[in-house]
């Protein structure tokens, strides 16, 4: 497998996660299947970060990620509302949760990722972000 289709893999599967981890509503039994008709026509890259921005609007439908996909694609680039703290935050609670399955590997034998490739920016973090992991952390432990 090549380095670009493990690392669009790695996404793929992240966004599998998100979106399980979430719980959002979808019209498909399955995330692959939806996941799948939505790589047709965006890149994975677009995909999650179409979900981490449903995530942010609090629009847990898989139908909210298609209209948000669809607005970017008739600008012909996306828009975020959300920031990095947010994108840590959410990112951060689906690490352990994450596997990477290649072809090659049984379905018993998942191999655990030690990190979700995203932007690390140098910087203190601010007050509404040490507030955010506060409540992030609270709802997690309760």
């Amino acid at each position: 497998m090549t380095e670009q289709s493990l690392e669009q893999s790695t996404i793929i599967n992240e966004i599998e996660t998100l979106l399980v981890y979430y719980s959002f509503e979808a019209k498909e039994d399955n995330y692959q299947v939806l996941i799948n008709q939505w790589l047709t026509q965006y890149s994975p890259q677009w995909i999650r970060l179409a979900v981490l921005e449903a995530l942010y609007l609090g629009r847990y439908k898989a139908a909210s990620i298609e209209q948000i996909l669809t607005s970017w694609k008739r600008k012909g680039n996306y828009t975020l509302r959300f920031n990095h703290d947010f994108e840590s935050l959410i990112c951060r609670n689906i690490v352990n949760k994450l596997t990477l399955k290649t072809p090659r590997q049984s379905e018993s034998k998942p191999k655990p990722l030690t990190s979700i490739p995203q932007f690390q920016p140098n910087f203190t973090p601010s007050h509404f972000f040490l507030k955010l992991k506060a409540v992030a952390q609270f709802t997690l432990e309760n």
